[in-house]
């Protein structure tokens, strides 16, 4: 049994969802367990149950050290595959036929393990269940098996890590933002040309199931960043060998034939400015409420939101010219909150460098040697473990080593901000799953009024019947969406929207 080389960015998330966790922790309770993955014959013949054990392997070989796949007669050949992808993504890990102690069960037949989550699928839906199998859809639709692979996994991760877990006995949630109405078929939907802003754990997501959906269309991929070790943990298209590549460039190797596929690395307000005039739909998969409101600013004909936070994920879609909240409503500041600079420099230590941190941002350089050996003395931690940023921009240092642990030890970071929060891999891959459904859903026809904005919880049992509400402006009317101007520029951008 080997973790993968990332493990330490799993700790960090566990620490942040469940209260005195830290990375022995971590280490010590999933050695207590294998997982083990049953799957029939029929179930590999699915096109829901492949896109479903598809899933569940990418998140699983993240975390899970041991993985027990379990085919039944004919399905050896998915079995393989399946093998090969684990090893993909963690080339240390276990994959062999040790007596599973957690289990998730694909389509109808027996259970793995004395606690067996059993997981299904049926179009737009997914089913899991702590008690019975569930049967598989005909469809090719990947937003049922997507939803399901995240809420079984969620299901294990309480097995796993809670003493008294709450599991979901019977539960059917749809990726459609609502209950009772007849779902569209998703056959050679039309997506149009459109925008997916952040290529990271939610995007990645968002583009799994996009491309093993029936669309066609031209997406702009937009993100300035490269992928690293510190989020492998969560980036269900990325495998080891994918460190360090371009996010827009591995996003665009997995998109698929029906999508044309445009690559800008650069951050949105360039790729806003090179186009000048701003009229793309656009997913919206960013860590920061700056980086949403300035996509909103651009006014966008209709823009979808995901994010992850701590306490739940969630996705919401907007129209700017309705009578719902638009994405800048969500992301308002309230009360008095520190600048930035502040913020970094109170917590690196360093309050009196205010200025120096101020420009560091604005430049976007690396951290000078002299101040990460400052923040050490500062902090408390060896030179050695904070040289480890050398040559690294201010923020990814207080992103990764004051929230993400690898400065300072789990535990002395405090409640982690929403921005940099770091989500568990079935948290982001849910919240880029609902993301993806919403554009398809609208592109295939459905139409709903206002704003729409789902939450999920993924550390309890969930309430299906209780996950989408309505929003409505911001009532302190301070929004743009409130504004004459922004809002006359709109209407003549998009005439009878």
């Amino acid at each position: 049994m080997a973790f993968a080389d990332y493990y330490q960015r799993g700790a960090v998330a566990v620490s942040q969802v469940i209260a005195g966790y830290d990375e022995n922790a971590m280490i010590t309770r999933l050695g207590e367990h294998t997982l083990g993955i049953g799957f029939s014959k029929a179930a590999a013949a699915s096109s829901e149950g492949r896109m479903l054990l598809d899933l569940l392997v990418r998140i699983a070989a993240r975390l899970y050290p041991s993985i027990s796949l379990q085919p039944g007669i004919g399905a050896d050949g998915l079995a393989r595959d399946l093998a090969e992808l684990a090893r993909a993504i963690n080339p240390a890990i276990t994959l062999d036929s040790a007596t599973p102690t957690l289990g998730v069960r694909v389509g109808p037949g027996n259970a793995p393990a004395a606690t067996t989550i059993f997981a299904g699928s049926d179009q737009w839906c997914g089913t899991v269940s702590a008690k019975s199998s569930l049967r598989l859809g005909p469809s090719q639709n990947p937003f049922g098996p997507g939803v399901a692979a995240c809420l079984a996994m969620a299901d294990v991760f309480r097995a796993a890590f809670l003493d008294q877990p709450e599991l979901d006995v019977n539960l059917r949630l749809s990726a459609l933002p609502f209950p009772g109405i007849e779902p569209p078929p998703i056959t050679n939907v039309g997506l149009g040309e459109f925008a997916l802003i952040g290529v990271g754990a939610v995007g990645n997501a968002a583009l799994w199931a996009l491309s093993r959906a029936h669309v066609t269309g031209r997406i702009h991929l937009v993100d300035s960043e490269e992928v690293d070790l510190g989020n492998l943990q969560r980036y269900v298209l990325a495998n080891r060998a994918d460190d360090a590549s371009a996010k827009v460039d591995l996003a665009a190797r997995e998109v698929g034939p029906r999508l044309a596929v445009n690559v800008h690395r650069q951050r949105f307000a360039e790729f806003a400015e090179m186009l000048g005039e701003y009229r793309l739909p656009t997913l919206v998969a960013v860590d920061s409420a700056r980086d949403r409101r300035q996509v909103q600013a651009a006014l966008p004909p209709w823009v979808a939101n995901a994010w992850t936070q701590p306490g739940d994920l969630g996705v919401s879609d907007h129209d700017f010219g309705g009578d719902g909240a638009c994405l800048a409503c969500l992301y308002l500041p309230t009360g008095v909150t520190p600048s930035e600079d502040q913020l970094y420099a109170q917590a690196l230590g360093i309050p009196e460098q205010i200025m120096q941190v101020r420009s560091l941002l604005y430049q976007q350089v690396p951290v000078p040697d002299q101040m990460l050996g400052l923040i050490a003395e500062r902090l408390g931690v060896s030179v050695a473990d904070a040289m480890q940023f050398s040559g690294v921009e201010i923020r990814k240092l207080y992103v990764e080593g004051v929230c993400g642990g690898a400065l300072l030890p789990l535990g002395r970071q405090g409640k982690p901000r929403g921005d940099v929060h770091v989500p568990l891999a079935h948290q982001s891959v849910l919240a880029g799953v609902l993301l993806a459904a919403r554009l398809v859903a609208k592109s295939a026809g459905l139409r709903w009024e206002g704003t729409l904005v789902t939450r999920v919880d993924l550390m309890r049992a969930v309430q299906a019947a209780f996950v989408t509400q309505r929003a409505g402006k911001d009532p302190r009317g301070l929004c743009i969406c409130q504004d004459l101007d922004y809002r006359s520029v709109f209407e003549s951008k998009y005439p009878g929207n």
